[in-house]
């Protein structure tokens, strides 16, 4: 297992290609950057995939129907707060499943 950083954009939709399996750890600034720190499990899976997210705007109108909540952050001395999620619809049924049980989530029917 190791853990990588990537810098995101603070925009409203974007993607990131990362390995297969990787687990999404966390989002913080990091100086003035934002970031998030994602495990990658080495040798596990092969392959790189996109991966969907949004950033949210405290007070913002979002439709969440096809994300989950990944994490808060602030930049600008805490004057902006965002919300990152992450698409959960990309995945196949069995990998949607697998982070409902990772993320502590209830499947909405």
């Amino acid at each position: 297992m190791v853990i990588w950083k990537y810098e995101i954009p603070v925009n409203d939709f974007f993607e990131i290609s990362m390995p297969k399996g990787a687990d999404v750890l966390c989002v913080q600034m990091q100086g003035e950057t934002p970031c998030i720190w994602v495990k990658i499990y080495e040798g596990i899976e092969e392959g790189v995939e996109k991966r969907e997210f949004a950033i949210v705007g405290t007070g913002q109108s979002f439709n969440d129907y096809e994300y989950y909540y990944v994490g808060t952050f602030q930049n600008y001395a805490g004057m902006l707060v965002w919300h990152l999620f992450e698409r959960w619809s990309q995945y196949s049924e069995e990998e949607f499943e697998g982070q409902i049980e990772k993320h502590n989530l209830h499947e909405v029917k």
